[in-house]
């Protein structure tokens, strides 16, 4: 499901600072209350009053997506309830399939709040996770070099035909964590293999032999 919100460019309002007048509750249904009637209302002072001004990180200003946040609010009605993480950490998770909204709530001194900085991280690490998904699709389904260089992944991915003749192709991170983390390698038999090179160039590791175990278990279900 989408999130409710459109996704803005990640770094504008990233480091800006959490304001300590962020709207505090005495009770997560308060919370929660608060911040549905602010979807359902289209509310830009409310959220912001929920969020700090950073809510404009992950929500167009000019237009909050009325069809995101209908369906949202549907998924919301249908099903509900709060998800607990690290013991500390409370998402709001709607509909059956698992899905939570991004930003947690936290309780301080001051009563329960929500957390925008986590949830741009987390945004951050869903974007980060779809984004690789879609390669290893790619390359699973065989997808050439130059499809691969011509196709909506070059902005996230430099690709390569490495020397090595055991091998097809490589994909590497253009920004290393923040459109992609994992470099990856299709050999000629056609298996996808991915490693954290970090900030490294290009290069053949130990690590390549590990081969993508969310990609593979989710295909054996």
């Amino acid at each position: 499901m989408k999130t409710v919100f459109k996704i803005l460019t990640l770094s504008s309002l990233l480091w800006l600072p959490l304001h300590a007048e962020v709207k505090h509750f005495t009770t997560i249904d308060e919370a929660v209350n608060t911040f549905i009637k602010a979807v359902e209302e289209g509310d830009k002072a409310l959220l912001e009053a929920l969020f700090t001004e950073k809510y404009k990180v992950i929500v167009d200003e000019k237009d909050i997506d009325r069809e995101d946040a209908k369906a949202f609010l549907a998924k919301f009605k249908e099903s509900h309830a709060l998800v607990t993480r690290d013991d500390k950490e409370i998402y709001i998770g709607v509909g059956t399939s698992g899905w939570t909204f991004p930003i947690p709530l936290y309780e301080s001194t001051e009563g329960w709040h929500f957390d925008i900085n986590v949830g741009i991280e987390n945004i951050k690490t869903r974007a980060i996770g779809r984004n690789e998904l879609a390669l290893i699709e790619a390359l699973h389904a065989g997808v050439d070099y130059q499809s691969l260089k011509s196709s909506s992944l070059s902005d996230i991915y430099l690709f390569l035909l490495p020397i090595d003749e055991s091998l097809d192709i490589v994909a590497l991170p253009k920004e290393y964590k923040k459109n992609a983390i994992m470099s990856f390698i299709r050999t000629k038999e056609g298996k996808v293999l991915e490693a954290d090179l970090q900030e490294k160039v290009y290069q053949f590791s130990e690590a390549f032999k590990v081969v993508h175990q969310d990609y593979t278990d989710s295909k054996n279900k």
